[in-house]
C-alpha cells in the first residue's frame, strides 16, 4: 500500500494526473446488499477524525493500523478531509444537508467544534469567507435556513404566527459554546431585531386560518400548531392583529418602497384587514314586528362574527354626517388608533395601504357595491361588507308601488301602545275579512296591499303600455313594407337598365353575324364555281372530239383506221386523246391541298345545313381575322386547281 501511495503522490506532484482529476473519480459505496451509490473520492472523510461528529450521515475512509503520515498527506491532496479544520467542518455541514440529516444533535456537535476551533478573541477577523458560508447552514426543525430567516430571542406573542424559528429555544440547552457560535462567530443580534414585512404578512394569513379553525371547534379544545386553545385565540384575536399591524408599520418604516409595494399588493389580493365581531344594535329595536325577527337574527349573527376586508373595501374614518351611523363602526381609526393604540397606524393604513381618509355616503355605497360583487369563499369569517353592516333592514323604506296603504315607519312603543295597536290591527283584519268580496271574472284581482283605485290606475297604465306596444309594432310593420317596396322597385329598375345596356352591346354582334353569313354564302358560291371547272373542261373536250370525228369522216370516208400503218395510226391521234390516255403526275403538295379543300367544303356544308348551330359572340377584330384566313385558303385552293 505504501508503494501505491507513493506512486499517487508522485503523480500528483508531477501534474500529469492532478489532485482535481483523481479526487473526482467515483467510488462505489454500498449501504446494504442492494443499495449502492457512487461518491467522489474528495467527498469522503477520515473515519478516525469525523465519525464522532457525522455518525452515519457521512462517508468515511478507514486506514489500516500503522499507516504513516504520508498516506494521510496523500489523501489530503486528493481532497479527503483528514484533519479537523474549518473547511472540513463546512464541508461536513454541506454533506449533512445533502443527506437530509434531521438530527439537531449532530449539527450541534459540529457547531460546537467550530466554536472551539475559532478563538473568538484572536482570529475573528480572518473568517470572512467561512462566515458567509456558515450563515447559510443554520439547522432548525423545519430544515436548513439562512441566518436572516431566524432570530435568537423569541417574541412572546406573534413569533409562532410568523413561523420564524428562534435559535435560543432550540440550542440553549447545549450550553455556552452554541450561544458563542451564533452570537459571536456568526454575529447574530442578541436582541430581537424585528420581523421583515413578508414574515408579518405570513403571520396575518396564519391568524386568519387559525381563527377559521377555532370558530368551528369547542372553546376549550386546543388547536394543533398553536400554543393556545380555540377560546383563548378568539378572545386575543384583536390584540394579536394590533401587534402584527404595529410590527408591520415599524418594518415598513425601516424598509424601502419596494417592500411598501409588496405589502400593498398583499392587501389588494387577499382580505387581510381584520375587524373583531361587534354586538348588533338591532337587539334594542322593535321586538313586536314579526317581519323583522328573521332579519334581526341574521344581522346579529353576522355582526358577532369577525370581519376581514380588502384594502378597497375599508376606510380610515367617515364624514361628520355619518358619525352616528353604523358605518362608523367599520372605521379603522377608532379601533386601531384609539382603542388598541397601534403605533404608526395612520402611516400604515394611509401611506402604505392607501386607504381613504374620510368616506362620504357615496364612497361607502360604491364600496358596498364592489364588496357585494366579490362575496368570497364560504367561511366562518364575515367576508366583505353587507347592507346589514350599514343599515337596519326594518328601517329601509321600500318603494311606494309595493308599500301597503297604511304603512308607517315602525317606532319604539311602550307595552300599552303595542297592545292598542294589536287590538286595532285585529279589528281591521276582522272588518276586512267581513267586507271581502271575490272580484268579477273579467277584472284582475288586485293585490292585498293595494286599494281598488290603485289597482285601476295600474290597469290603465298597463293598457296604455300595451296600446303603445301595438302602435310600435304597426309602425315597424309599415316601415318594413315600404322598405321592401322600395327595394323591389329599385331591383326592377336595375334589371331594365341592364337589359337595355345588353341590347345596345349585342347590336354590333348581330351585324357582325349577318356579315359573316353573307361572307359564308359568297365562299360557297366561289367553291361551287371552282368545282364546276372540271365539268366545263370535260364538255369542251367532248365538243372537240365530236368536231375531230366529223372532220375525219369528211376528209377520208373510204379509209379505215385499221388499214393504216402503225406509224400513221399514231400520227392521226388527237392531242386531247393522247392527253386523256397519258397518266397525270400529282405532287404531294397538290394532293394535300385537294384533301384540305374537300375537308373545308364538307365542314362548310355541315355548318350551313345544321339549324341548331348558335352564332358565337366575337369581337370585330377576331371576325375580320377569320374572314381573311378563310379567303386566303380559298385563294390557295384556286391556285392549286389552276396549276393542274
Amino acid at each position: 500500500m505504501g508503494a501505491v501511495m507513493s506512486y499517487v503522490q508522485k503523480r500528483c506532484q508531477t501534474g500529469e494526473f492532478g489532485p482535481n482529476y483523481l479526487g473526482a473519480l467515483p467510488v462505489a459505496v454500498r449501504r446494504n446488499e442492494r443499495a449502492q451509490r457512487k461518491i467522489c473520492l474528495r467527498d469522503h472523510f477520515l473515519y478516525e477524525v469525523y465519525h464522532r461528529l457525522g455518525g452515519q450521515y457521512l462517508h468515511y475512509i478507514r486506514l489500516p493500523e500503522g499507516s504513516n503520515v504520508s498516506v494521510q498527506e496523500c489523501l489530503n491532496q486528493l481532497g479527503v478531509q483528514v484533519h479537523l479544520t474549518i473547511d472540513g467542518l463546512v464541508k461536513a455541514l454541506k454533506m449533512l444537508r445533502a443527506n437530509q440529516c434531521a438530527n439537531i444533535e449532530v449539527f450541534a456537535d459540529v457547531y460546537k467544534e467550530i466554536s472551539e476551533i475559532f478563538k473568538i478573541s484572536e482570529s475573528i477577523g480572518s473568517i470572512g469567507r467561512e462566515q458567509e458560508m456558515l450563515r447559510g447552514l443554520v439547522f432548525v426543525a423545519a430544515g436548513i435556513r439562512t441566518l436572516e430567516e431566524c432570530t435568537w430571542e423569541e417574541e412572546p406573542n406573534i413569533q409562532w404566527l410568523t413561523q420564524v424559528p428562534s435559535l435560543k429555544v432550540s440550542y440553549h440547552r447545549y450550553g455556552p459554546p452554541l450561544q458563542r457560535y451564533f452570537l459571536e462567530v456568526l454575529q447574530m443580534p442578541e436582541v430581537h431585531p424585528g420581523f421583515r414585512p413578508s414574515c408579518l404578512i405570513t403571520a396575518l394569513k396564519n391568524l386568519v386560518e387559525h381563527v377559521e379553525k377555532a370558530m368551528s371547534r369547542n372553546r376549550q379544545e386546543s388547536l394543533p400548531g398553536t400554543p393556545t386553545t380555540a377560546g383563548q385565540l378568539l378572545d386575543s384575536m384583536k390584540d394579536l392583529a394590533a401587534q402584527i399591524y404595529g410590527a408591520l408599520a415599524q418594518a415598513c418604516r425601516k424598509s424601502s418602497m419596494t417592500w411598501h409595494a409588496d405589502v400593498r399588493r398583499a392587501f389588494v389580493q387577499e382580505r387581510l384587514l381584520l375587524l373583531p365581531g361587534q354586538d348588533s344594535p338591532s337587539n334594542s329595536s322593535n321586538p313586536s314586528n314579526p317581519n323583522s325577527s328573521n332579519s334581526r337574527t341574521s344581522s346579529s349573527q353576522r355582526a358577532k362574527r369577525p370581519k376581514r376586508l380588502f384594502a378597497k373595501e375599508a376606510w380610515w374614518d367617515v364624514e361628520d354626517e355619518l358619525a352616528e351611523s353604523k358605518a362608523a363602526n367599520l372605521s379603522l381609526r377608532p379601533l386601531y388608533e384609539g382603542v388598541l393604540g397601534v403605533p404608526d397606524a395612520e402611516f400604515l393604513f394611509l401611506r402604505v395601504l392607501g386607504l381613504r381618509k374620510r368616506c362620504s355616503r357615496a364612497d361607502i355605497a360604491h364600496r358596498l357595491k364592489a364588496s357585494m360583487n366579490c362575496p368570497g369563499p364560504l367561511s366562518n369569517w364575515a367576508e366583505g361588507i353587507d347592507i346589514t353592516d350599514l343599515e337596519e333592514l326594518e328601517d329601509i323604506q321600500t318603494s311606494s308601488y309595493f308599500r301597503p296603504p297604511d304603512w308607517r315607519v315602525p317606532e319604539r312603543q311602550t307595552q300599552e301602545s303595542q297592545e292598542t295597536d294589536s287590538r286595532v290591527n285585529e279589528a281591521r283584519r276582522v272588518a276586512a275579512a267581513a267586507a271581502f268580496q271575490p272580484p268579477p271574472a273579467a277584472s284582475p284581482h288586485p293585490p292585498a296591499w293595494r286599494s281598488t283605485a290603485s289597482a285601476a290606475d295600474a290597469a290603465r297604465r298597463a293598457e296604455a303600455a300595451l296600446e303603445a306596444q301595438r302602435d310600435q309594432r304597426d309602425q315597424r310593420a309599415t316601415s318594413t313594407a315600404e322598405g321592401n317596396k322600395r327595394r323591389t322597385n329599385l331591383t326592377t329598375q336595375r334589371c331594365q337598365n341592364h337589359a337595355e345596356r345588353r341590347d345596345v352591346a349585342d347590336a354590333p354582334v348581330q351585324q357582325m353575324q349577318q356579315a359573316q353569313q353573307v361572307q359564308r354564302m359568297q365562299r360557297m358560291q366561289s367553291v361551287q364555281s371552282v368545282q364546276s371547272v372540271p365539268e366545263q373542261n370535260e364538255q369542251r373536250a367532248e365538243q372537240r372530239t365530236e368536231m375531230a370525228e366529223k372532220f375525219q369522216n369528211s376528209s377520208a370516208p373510204n379509209s379505215s383506221p385499221s388499214a393504216r400503218t402503225p406509224r400513221h395510226r399514231f400520227a392521226w391521234r388527237e392531242p386531247h386523246q393522247e392527253h386523256a390516255e397519258r397518266p397525270q403526275k400529282v405532287t404531294w403538295a397538290q394532293l394535300r391541298a385537294q384533301q384540305e379543300q374537300k375537308r373545308h367544303v364538307s365542314v362548310l356544308r355541315e355548318s350551313l345545313q345544321s339549324p341548331n348551330v348558335q352564332p358565337t359572340r366575337a369581337s370585330r377584330a377576331s371576325a375580320w381575322a377569320s374572314f381573311v384566313g378563310t379567303m386566303a385558303n380559298d385563294l390557295v385552293d384556286l391556285v392549286d386547281i389552276d396549276g393542274k
